[in-house]
């Protein structure tokens, strides 16, 4: 059985103690207030904007490591990483941009791909730099990921192995993040989840912008919307024979197929 629907929105509004109401206005994707510029420093500085946890918990907290992080195939947006030792890659794109809605996926593809061939060092010097440049510091992965949460000297070493695990089988989750996200986007995401080889999660990330008046002058509210991820089902294709000494049960593959689920849609079996 399925559920099937569009996304709707209503006007958000504000309510004063005194019982007015303000509707906010919604920013137009045309207009040019704010550029990508604006949207990478807003994530980095305010990583809890990014709904993670309704994506992949085992990916949040989000430790900012990277801003316009240099790689061979050009440089990544932004970059996160969890506690627990796990990569969040982010392209942001203003959906105004005609070429957004064309690159945008196959880009952060190629992103992982480069990413899955760093080593531990690769990335600890990308960690080093952006310390460097953003918080004045010289901190590696580890010193950083110390400042948010403790790290004891003797979970070094496996945190180190699961980070280089990581990279290595490219368990990765890609964010596409934008101030509006256009269909199409949404149906190159579900064509691409259905690809098996994807061994990472991709989301759509859409953060709405609304201008806000208030008696201080005119102030921004952003709202966070997962719109589109992918998850990975297991399946395995199970060969039984009966025999008079007993039966064996052989399990030769496994398959990893990747399904999309879009806001909007409900697939229930």
């Amino acid at each position: 059985m399925s559920i099937r629907g569009s996304r709707r929105q209503g006007t958000p509004v504000v309510l004063s103690p005194d019982g007015s109401i303000t509707k906010l206005r919604r920013h137009s994707f045309t207009q040019k207030d704010f550029d990508e510029a604006w949207l990478q420093e807003l994530i980095r500085t305010n990583p809890g904007l990014l709904p993670i946890g309704e994506i992949e918990p085992a990916f949040a907290p989000l430790v900012s490591i990277g801003r316009e992080v240099s790689t061979d195939v050009g440089p990544i947006d932004n970059m996160y990483l969890s506690p627990q030792g796990y990569l969040t890659i982010v392209e942001a794109k203003l959906w105004r941009n005609p070429e957004a809605r064309r690159q945008v996926v196959g880009q952060i593809i190629d992103y992982a791909k480069e990413i899955s061939r760093w080593s531990f060092s690769d990335l600890d010097g990308r960690v080093l730099a952006y310390s460097k440049k953003y918080c004045g510091s010289e901190s590696g992965v580890i010193a950083t990921l110390r400042a948010f949460e403790p790290v004891e000297e003797s979970e070094e070493a496996q945190l180190i192995d699961t980070i280089s695990l990581n990279l290595k089988r490219g368990r990765f989750l890609l964010l596409v993040v934008g101030d509006g996200i256009g269909e199409s986007v949404e149906e190159m995401a579900d064509f691409l989840s259905q690809a098996p080889q994807l061994q990472f999660t991709l989301a759509l990330v859409e953060l709405q912008v609304y201008d806000l008046e208030t008696s201080d002058g005119r102030s921004r509210l952003v709202l966070p919307q997962v719109v589109a991820r992918t998850n990975e089902v297991t399946r395995a294709v199970v060969h039984v024979e009966g025999a008079s000494e007993g039966v064996r049960v052989d399990v030769p593959h496994v398959l990893n197929v990747s399904e999309c689920e879009t806001i909007g849609m409900l697939l229930l079996p």
